[in-house]
């Protein structure tokens, strides 16, 4: 699994990447500013992201609200009274300075295994939103194909299928049509 760790501090980081390479996990890149790590997380789409609240660079609590409405799960290290500046996120965890290691382990191993199964539901949920317009969809042009054209609801149904199945057998002719064009 691959960690970044951003922070500007050696000795932090050179903590927390002892402990997360006892947890198993690989660190992938240590950051010294928020725009190299907004830029890396991109590039090397990372499973955790543990963060130092004083890194350097931009407005963090921005930085980190972009990084978990991408659904990168994220911990960051600070001071206690700094826990309300960032927005709640359940791929947000927040972890007290001084860093007490085994508690950070446990965090991190929280907080990968939560949010991998929030990213499973969220999908299921996005799939299933999608299912049901396609089916609210049909069931509209059903009811416009009953009342213009003065079909039933299964002859509308079957109509329906017929147009679907004929569009991509189509677009398949068509495709078949191009490539012997090119060939």
């Amino acid at each position: 699994m691959k960690v970044i760790i951003a922070s500007t501090s050696a000795t932090l980081t050179n903590r927390v990447q002892a402990r997360v390479m006892a947890c198993g996990f690989m660190v992938e890149a240590v950051i010294g500013n928020s725009y190299e790590l907004l830029r890396q997380a991109k590039s090397l789409s990372p499973r955790l992201i543990i963060i130092d609240d004083e890194l350097e660079g931009g407005n963090l609590a921005s930085v980190i609200e972009t990084l978990t409405r991408d659904r990168r799960p994220v911990i960051v290290l600070g001071m206690a009274y700094k826990k309300d500046f960032y927005q709640p996120s359940p791929y947000l965890e927040f972890s007290h300075k001084p860093v007490q290691l085994p508690l950070l382990e446990n965090t991190i191993r929280m907080l990968v295994k939560y949010s991998d199964s929030l990213r499973v539901l969220e999908t299921k949920v996005e799939h299933y939103e999608q299912k049901q317009k396609t089916d609210k969809a049909v069931s509209h042009a059903k009811k416009i194909l009953q009342e213009h054209e003065s079909m039933t609801e299964e002859a509308a149904h079957r109509y329906i299928q017929k147009k679907e199945h004929g569009t991509t057998d189509q677009q398949t002719g068509m495709r078949r049509e191009n490539n012997s064009k090119f060939q």
